[in-house]
């Protein structure tokens, strides 16, 4: 979050966590904690000796995020100093840790079945593999061609965007 807010306004930042947060909520109503294996374990930032200073930024800026991730997540405390817990890892050569209560992991396989079987249980047809070159609607339907010359036609088309999106609508500003 302080190399984010090192290049974007706090308001850009937090609103990005807020949809963040929101959409892992969603996910979570929408696909089932054990549909995925969601489990909030946490997550730890360690700092070698030789990051003394960027320890020390961090852990200034802790009360701010904390307050400020209160107001999104409703969680106390989602950052806090463990040193203590050094130890107990093992660790050789880490002189702090700071702990993030709000971190959590997903088996994202499982959850990518999940929402694979839950929409193909609404008859709704996904295709892997292959690369859509182009698409275009046609009155009561669109017609998606496919790079090895097929093509498609569907009721209604749903465009995900990613990193690619802007090959097949050049307008849309993802990056």
């Amino acid at each position: 979050l302080l190399h984010d807010l090192t290049n974007h306004t706090q308001e850009e930042v937090f609103t990005l966590v807020a949809r963040r947060w929101n959409g892992l909520k969603r996910l979570r109503a929408n696909v089932g904690d054990g549909n995925m294996r969601y489990e909030e374990y946490g997550g730890y930032e360690i700092f070698m000796p030789e990051q003394e200073q960027l320890y020390r930024q961090c852990l200034d800026a802790i009360p701010q995020l904390n307050k400020r991730l209160k107001e999104i997540t409703g969680i106390d405390d989602v950052y806090s100093s463990v040193d203590k817990r050094i130890k107990e890892f093992k660790f050789g050569n880490v002189s702090h840790m700071i702990w993030n209560r709000a971190e959590g992991q997903i088996d994202t396989g499982m959850m990518m079945q999940t929402l694979l079987r839950k929409v193909q249980s609404m008859n709704v047809n996904v295709v892997n593999g292959v690369n859509v070159e182009r698409f275009a609607e046609e009155g009561t339907h669109a017609e998606i061609t496919l790079s090895e010359g097929t093509t498609i036609k569907a009721k209604k088309l749903l465009l995900a965007t990613n990193g690619f999106a802007r090959e097949l609508v050049p307008e849309l500003n993802v990056a």
